[in-house]
């Protein structure tokens, strides 16, 4: 499969069992990070797009969507368990962002490392945020900006969350519109991954940090 062109047509078409297939022999071949940022994105912008000049329904759409989240809870499901490393990822989208998969590949990577994975999926309110935040003391938050009209309140989440916070807040935001987020944050740092392959890069550096810590 070269690209993500083809693996668009495999989802319009309604190929769950194709699109299974190829994707797991693009993650074999290439690598899972790789697979989702050079095919499942890009495909489901396509999409996305394609949906936003009418050229296809929104039944086209949902089933694409639909479609490309079994493929990733079927690579997902193919890796061997990793060896928890000790550390805790909060994940989730703030109200009315209904964009997922992304966050769901965030995931996938995030577990590959060994990190306890707390996916909250899309849609979350800011109470329920808190709690998790409160229940599970993450080392990091990774939060999605990837629509500009939810961009208020990303950062209403994130000024809650740090008031909320006895120590001090690790925030990664991902997104098309992340950039904008961090430029607007005060008070506490936030670090922007553009990509998937950022953030395996993220990955390995926070590993290796903590490996030189001193015990």
């Amino acid at each position: 499969m070269k690209g993500s062109e083809a693996f668009t047509r495999i989802l319009l078409a309604g190929n769950e069992e194709l699109a299974v297939e190829q994707a797991l022999s693009y993650a074999e071949q290439y690598g899972k990070h790789r697979l989702y940022e050079e095919v499942i994105t890009p495909a489901m912008y396509e999409i996305g797009q394609m949906w936003e000049e009418n050229r296809i329904t929104v039944a086209d759409e949902h089933l694409a969507t639909g479609i490309s989240d079994f493929v990733l809870t079927v690579v997902d499901e193919r890796n061997k368990e990793q060896a928890k490393n000790g550390r805790t990822v909060l994940l989730f989208g703030v109200e009315k962002e209904e964009h997922y998969l992304g966050l769901k590949m965030v995931a996938s990577l995030f577990r590959d490392k060994g990190w306890t994975t707390r996916y909250l999926g899309p849609n979350l309110p800011v109470e329920s945020a808190i709690a998790a935040m409160n229940k599970w003391s993450p080392d990091v938050i990774g939060v999605s900006a990837s629509m500009a009209n939810r961009i208020p309140d990303v950062l209403s989440y994130l000024e809650q969350l740090n008031e909320q916070q006895p120590h001090e807040l690790k925030v990664l935001i991902g997104g098309r519109f992340a950039d904008t987020v961090a430029d607007k944050v005060t008070g506490f740092p936030v670090e922007v991954l553009q990509s998937l392959t950022e953030l395996a890069h993220w990955l390995d550096r926070y590993e290796d940090v903590k490996a030189d810590a001193p015990v």
